[in-house]
């Protein structure tokens, strides 16, 4: 008799477990480029998963797959006749008259157009807060055949990381962060390598994602109702 008292109690309470650890799990994507070599991953707690570059399938995995494996000879693509296509009826005779889409559609006004506009910077800057960067590596050694063009290319470098910075430090939470940006005299080529880690926790997007939802139901409601007092 107990078991079926406490049977629904343990099973909500595995559920509700299973629910606050989604809610807590952190997920995101990073890319990173080293060496001229481009490597993007997704990031599922700890986990990582490569995206791209794909590791290419043995002929064994194929082979037990049962799929086919291209043959070595085969370099040049079967030509097709070209398919006939069906006279296009004529345009004119579906083209309606401008007054009509003009009496159908319906032109949105300036006050419309800006509530909307401040909405959707509003929405993007609260999206952009629930973002972490959890690594933010850039490294450019900067290099040319001439040193006044060498010392220039640093200085506007410099000069462009120091007025960005403050910005996105404003946008988003930076956990650790390594820039170094170096004049290389010695080298005519520049050379830039970097790494970045952007994650989310999925709770708090789904507590942002539902006031946005009900931010944007006000505001539909207020020009509506703007709409009908004029």
């Amino acid at each position: 008799m107990k078991w079926i008292v406490l049977a629904p109690l343990l099973l909500l309470g595995a559920l509700l477990a299973i629910i606050l650890m989604a809610m807590l799990l952190r997920v995101g994507a990073g890319v990173s480029y080293r060496g001229g070599k481009l490597r993007v991953w997704a990031r599922i707690g700890v986990v990582n998963v490569t995206v791209y570059p794909r590791r290419k399938r043995s002929k064994r995995k194929r082979k037990r797959r049962g799929e086919k494996a291209p043959p070595s000879g085969m370099g040049k693509e079967l030509r097709t006749a070209p398919a006939r296509t069906a006279p296009r009826p004529d345009a004119r005779r579906h083209e309606a008259p401008a007054e009509q889409f003009a009496a159908d559609g319906k032109t949105p006004s300036v006050e419309e157009i800006c509530a909307y506009a401040r909405f959707g910077i509003d929405a993007g800057g609260q999206l952009l807060r629930g973002l972490r960067i959890d690594r933010l590596y850039f490294r450019a050694d900067i290099g040319t055949p001439d040193a006044a063009k060498t010392a220039l290319a640093y200085g506007s470098a410099a000069a462009a990381v120091s007025n960005l910075w403050p910005l996105t430090e404003n946008l988003f939470d930076i956990r650790k962060k390594d820039i170094f940006i170096n004049a290389c005299f010695d080298r005519e080529q520049t050379a830039i390598e970097g790494e970045i880690v952007i994650t989310a926790m999925i709770g708090r997007m789904v507590f942002i994602g539902l006031r946005i939802f009900r931010q944007f139901i006000k505001m539909k409601k207020a020009v509506s109702a703007n709409e009908q007092s004029q």
